[in-house]
């Protein structure tokens, strides 16, 4: 997976509009890692969000992966188990 910055224009030249994973970093740790029908938009809401765990932690970048829908929980389960995200509520 390749690691790409934070912002909208990012944001809106590398996420797919496709279903997948993604997971959301600062430069100390891994912040979040979800799942959606649609990386792009999921990842402009997170963006656009204020006052969440994610926004008080100033991420910096993100990577994703495309998944198929019936695998994309699975994945990232997965990921949060191995990441060990501060914002994901659950770690395995």
């Amino acid at each position: 997976m390749s690691n790409y910055a934070f912002t909208s224009g990012s944001i809106n030249v590398s996420a797919p509009e496709q279903s997948g994973v993604y997971a959301i970093f600062n430069s100390e740790r891994w912040l979040y890692v979800g799942e959606s029908n649609n990386i792009r938009r999921r990842l402009l809401e997170h963006f656009n969000e204020n006052g969440t765990c994610l926004k008080r932690n100033a991420p910096t970048g993100f990577t994703c992966e495309l998944q198929p829908a019936w695998s994309r929980v699975n994945r990232q389960n997965d990921l949060i188990v191995q990441l060990r995200p501060t914002c994901n509520r659950m770690f395995g």
